[in-house]
């Protein structure tokens, strides 16, 4: 039903194996509830809980999702760090937690990003 009522959709997405192989299922729902909300837009999928070391399953996860749905891929990406789920245990957003830190800059370069795609893509339909 949030589909139903929303007008963009942004699609978190751990670049893990068990992510990649949900995705499709959350495109398919959208798709889906487009039928009956037109609309809806699509404003990305964006890297959530991603390791700040090298991890190769992590990696290769990234490039698929780079191949596959690169035109959707948000530049900015979530960080694996503690500070979100020190923000979400004391029910406060990541730049309250720590106006400057880690997570609440990449909190906001997502929502940044996101605004942008959703400002181009309003662009694009009234022209």
């Amino acid at each position: 039903s949030a589909l139903l009522s929303c007008d963009a959709v942004l699609m978190p997405c751990q670049p893990t194996a068990l992510s990649l192989a949900t995705l499709p299922l959350t495109i398919d729902a959208i798709v889906e509830a487009a039928y009956h909300n037109p609309k809806i837009i699509t404003a990305g999928i964006c890297l959530a809980q991603v390791q700040p070391r090298k991890v190769s399953v992590q990696d290769d996860c990234i490039d698929m999702l780079r191949r596959v749905h690169g035109h959707q891929l948000l530049a900015a990406v979530l960080p694996y760090v503690a500070e979100y789920q020190e923000a979400a245990a004391l029910g406060v957003t990541p730049w309250m937690l720590k106006k400057n830190g880690k997570a609440a800059k990449a909190a906001k370069a997502v929502w940044a990003e996101t605004m942008q795609r959703i400002v181009d893509h309003q662009n694009r339909e009234a022209a």
